[in-house]
């Protein structure tokens, strides 16, 4: 049985990775950078095959078998990589893109709605990871270039006004940079290794608990902030798109989850009001980079079924960051 033309690898692919066939291939959705394949064989193993976007240079395998095998030997489940018939850790196209392969780790549906007690293991969990990776003494072979660099995008955005294609594209990169002025610095908790991208839907559950992260390939140098910030931003844009009027109502206890895993001597409501403000920091961030896209043209994936164009695709999503970061100034000046 062969896989529908459709959704057929490329032959090169195929013959890579997977030189007896399989019986399916499916598209998985929910990232916006590479392309992403849950392949299944004849007799039911499954296989992750993503095609990696051009902004990473295929050296980042390196960076990958190095972190996850760290990871597994500190308890953590991190995927194997599936070599290539020649044993390399990727593999060619036609096209000169570069693919990878990937063991399936088996994990449940995510809970459609967080408790208390599942929140504080969630944060948890982030906090259990930064205490691996602080273990880990090894300086990536590949970083994208300015990731998490808010500075950076802030001054992009600043450059891009001009060349914005209407008035309201110009006027919300404006509200943006106004509100990134407002948020306060955060206190000092040094640099090591960090995930780059911990947001909700890189967490896998079993039995309606999380156990891992997965999508290491913005591994980074940097403050456990930046992580704290796009974990709690996860949190609440889930709330944003489940239509409720409290995006920071997980918030709180995901926050004390990881303070308490995290064994820090910032004290509790200190800790509360920094993470806020790391999560507004890049929720704003996030916005800043959707906005440069619609100028630049050249990342963010956009969904050509639902969207007529890239700036409407973009302005949706940043639509979303803003209601996100207005519902968590709203939180943090109520406490």
């Amino acid at each position: 049985m062969s896989a529908s033309p459709e959704l057929a690898l490329p032959p090169e692919i195929s013959e890579a990775f997977y030189p007896d066939g399989f019986a399916s291939v499916t598209v998985l959705g929910g990232g916006m950078i590479n392309a992403t394949y849950l392949t299944t064989d004849e007799a039911g193993n499954r296989a992750i095959t993503q095609r990696l976007h051009d902004i990473f240079h295929p050296i980042i395998m390196e960076d990958l078998a190095v972190v996850s095998e760290h990871m597994r030997r500190d308890g953590l489940e991190a995927a194997h990589i599936i070599p290539t018939q020649a044993g390399e850790l990727y593999a060619t196209d036609g096209a000169g893109k570069a693919w990878r392969s990937f063991t399936y780790i088996e994990n449940d549906p995510a809970p459609p709605s967080y408790d208390a007690a599942t929140l504080v293991v969630m944060g948890g969990l982030l906090a259990r990871m930064h205490r691996s990776f602080r273990g880990l003494n090894y300086t990536p072979k590949f970083s994208i270039p300015h990731f998490h660099d808010t500075g950076y995008y802030a001054e992009q955005l600043e450059a891009r006004i001009n060349a914005m294609p209407d008035a309201e594209t110009h006027d919300t990169s404006r509200i943006i940079l106004e509100a990134y002025q407002g948020v306060p610095e955060l206190p000092d908790l040094g640099r090591q290794l960090i995930h780059g991208d911990p947001r909700t839907q890189n967490m896998l559950f079993r039995r309606g608990l999380p156990f891992t992260f997965v999508d290491l390939d913005s591994v980074m140098p940097g403050s456990p902030w930046v992580d704290i910030g796009d974990f709690l931003r996860g949190l609440a844009h889930d709330a944003v798109a489940a239509d409720s009027p409290e995006p920071a109502k997980d918030l709180p206890d995901a926050i004390e989850g990881y303070r308490v895993e995290s064994g820090t001597d910032i004290g509790k409501a200190d800790f509360h009001k920094a993470a806020n403000a790391a999560a507004r920091l890049i929720t704003l961030e996030l916005g800043m980079r959707f906005m440069v896209d619609i100028v630049n043209d050249d990342y963010f994936e956009w969904d050509q079924e639902i969207f007529a164009s890239r700036r409407d695709n973009h302005m949706s999503q940043v639509g979303r960051q803003l209601q996100v970061h207005d519902g968590l100034l709203a939180a943090q000046q109520e406490s």
